[in-house]
């Protein structure tokens, strides 16, 4: 397959692109051939049921990048070999909250399927979720591919798309059995912003469900870090070292893990913060970033120079047209940092796969230009 997302079946396509990503990142890891063999095996069954299409229409509307890519391809540096992780939305036409809530079904099914994940929670909360016909997003599925051969799958639900993003919040926390825990949380930092609910695809013996909270307050965002067990100043300190001063421009977030108490249970805190900020690296800037995310791992003992290999490959997998572009966010879009059970450090550098920036910019930060299609003058059966 080429660097433009051919599969060597025809046209160019979306999710194709994503896939030269993947792979790309993967060679520049040096994966053992195996394990980058499972990958694409597990990527290719999963977009079978996401709605691929040419690469040379324009897109269909999404929420997840601010071009309206429907991938996102991350790694996560920790001591010893990286995870890679992919971030997929299942679309399908007519684009909207229904046939893409219907799509995410179907990949969900199909993870349950062939690669053993478990839907036993997810489908128990999932008619808390049922999204209005404004929604923004219906679902995104996160595929981990860990160091050790595990996969992790989990599934990503928008509280807002039922219109009452906090009565949606407390009533999945009450049904997982996690109310307390939920209470303790408002206690500190009120009512925050919540864009995200994930729920593991996993036994609910072991599941957790992750809640995402956004604030531009790093104090708030130290405390939330707090109530997971980080220690304090965290947002502040990752802030300064990645934009030069402890500033935001966009909103970042925390994901606070929550383990589901189940029958009889005990609901317990957040067992662990993940705090992300956005990455904004435009082409001029886009090396003084990567030099900061360089010495930001060097600083953490992890492997700078397999991050540096990881970045140049991503890069070179979006299409050409985009990788001269002058815009809001270049190759990055995030970077997270959370510690690892045993206190060592973890850090996610996310990868943008930027299929539509370079033809239609980044429609997605207009908030009025959503289904079908974010491109002006475009009908519903796009």
């Amino acid at each position: 397959m080429d660097r433009d997302g051919d599969q060597g079946a025809g046209a160019p396509t979306v999710f194709g692109l994503g896939r030269a990503q993947l792979l790309a990142v993967c060679d520049a890891l040096a994966l053992p051939v195996g394990r980058r063999e499972r990958i694409a095996s597990v990527y290719d069954g999963a977009v079978a049921r996401c709605g691929d299409r040419p690469l040379a229409l324009p897109p269909r509307w999404s929420g997840m990048t601010d071009d309206c890519s429907p991938i996102e391809v991350s790694v996560a540096f920790r001591r010893g070999d990286p995870d890679v992780r992919v971030l997929l939305e299942a679309q399908a036409d007519p684009p909207s909250p229904l046939t893409y809530a219907r799509a995410a079904d179907e990949l969900t099914a199909w993870l349950v399927a062939d690669v053993g994940a478990d839907d036993t929670l997810a489908v128990s909360l999932a008619p808390r979720f049922v999204p209005g016909p404004h929604a923004f997003l219906a679902a995104f599925h996160g595929i981990e591919f860990h160091h050790d051969g595990r996969i992790r799958t989990k599934l990503y639900r928008a509280p807002g798309a039922t219109g009452d993003p906090w009565g949606t919040v407390r009533a999945v926390m009450a049904d997982a059995g996690l109310d307390g825990p939920l209470a303790d949380v408002v206690a500190e930092v009120g009512e925050l912003d919540v864009p995200l609910i994930a729920v593991d695809l996993e036994p609910s013996a072991t599941a957790r469900l992750k809640l995402y909270l956004r604030s531009p307050d790093l104090d708030v965002l130290d405390r939330l870090c707090a109530l997971g067990g980080t220690a304090g100043g965290h947002a502040t300190r990752l802030a300064a070292a990645l934009y030069g001063e402890p500033t935001v421009d966009r909103v970042p977030y925390v994901a606070l893990h929550l383990a589901a108490a189940g029958p009889g249970g005990v609901a317990r805190g957040p067992s662990r913060a993940v705090l992300s900020l956005p990455v904004i690296d435009a082409s001029p800037a886009q090396q003084v970033v990567e030099e900061r995310i360089a010495a930001l791992l060097e600083d953490h003992g992890l492997d700078a120079a397999a991050y540096r290999r990881a970045s140049a490959a991503a890069f070179a997998s979006m299409p050409a047209e985009a990788r001269g572009l002058d815009g809001p966010l270049g190759v990055h879009t995030w970077l997270s940092v959370q510690d690892e059970p045993d206190g060592s450090p973890r850090i996610t550098v996310y990868f943008a796969v930027r299929a539509f920036a370079g033809r239609f910019g980044f429609p997605a930060l207009d908030p009025t230009r959503t289904w079908p299609s974010p491109v002006t003058g475009l009908g519903p059966s796009v």
